[in-house]
């Protein structure tokens, strides 16, 4: 194979180039009878260098692929709604929304209600809290036998498939009144149990953190 010389400019351009840099060839060779040729010079395709994945990411993300969607609401709750799993309670993550739970039940045939604790930091208070979240009956004794009683009975809560109970804001009152918190945890799971066996189960959720009742 016989090189071409490069042409003047190009050569001038090329002997701007640093030092090391390989010839550039033009492509162009002589053929058997001494005529110029344009064959192509072989070509080979570039490597690819595989991208390490961070840690903690996605497989789904490798290579570009598009995120997946969050999920609508967290698997312990989903299992829960549509009957894989019996009703308890649940933990709900602080940066969503309980209104999120609430619609998904709302959406599987249960009814819900929100109990925000915000700024409850005794007794007294947590009851009035309570009895208005909760539309209690006017028997309600605000004690922790009437709370009881109430939450195992619910007659006046439609309860379609089940209830769903969301509290919010209940970090400051166990903080500051710990052996009350103790009674309030005792007085749900003792009714989450009591409907447990029925075909309308009590489920409670609890946001960590300070939690969002309303959706952004």
């Amino acid at each position: 194979m016989v090189i071409r010389p490069v042409p003047r400019r190009a050569a001038a351009v090329l002997g701007a180039l640093p030092a090391g840099l390989p010839p550039v060839r033009t492509g162009r060779t002589t053929g058997p009878a001494g005529k110029g040729s344009s064959a192509a010079a072989p070509h080979s395709p570039p490597r690819r260098t595989a991208v390490p994945v961070p840690p903690g990411l996605s497989p789904d993300l490798r290579g570009g692929a598009a995120m997946t969607e969050p999920e609508a609401v967290p698997r312990p709750l989903a299992a829960v709604l549509d009957g894989r799993t019996p009703p308890g309670v649940l933990p709900w993550p602080a940066d969503r929304p309980v209104a999120e739970a609430l619609a998904a039940a709302r959406d599987a045939g249960w009814t819900g209600a929100a109990l925000d604790l915000a700024g409850v930091v005794d007794k007294a208070a947590f009851m009035d809290r309570c009895a208005i979240a909760l539309r209690l009956p006017d028997w309600f004794g605000r004690n922790w036998d009437a709370l009881a009683d109430c939450l195992t009975d619910l007659s006046w809560c439609p309860a379609g498939r089940g209830r769903l109970l969301a509290l919010t804001g209940w970090h400051g009152y166990a903080a500051a009144a710990p052996e009350d918190w103790a009674v309030v945890e005792s007085v749900l799971a003792d009714a989450v149990g009591h409907w447990r066996d029925t075909g309308t189960g009590l489920a409670v959720i609890m946001a960590r953190g300070r939690g969002r009742r309303e959706a952004p």
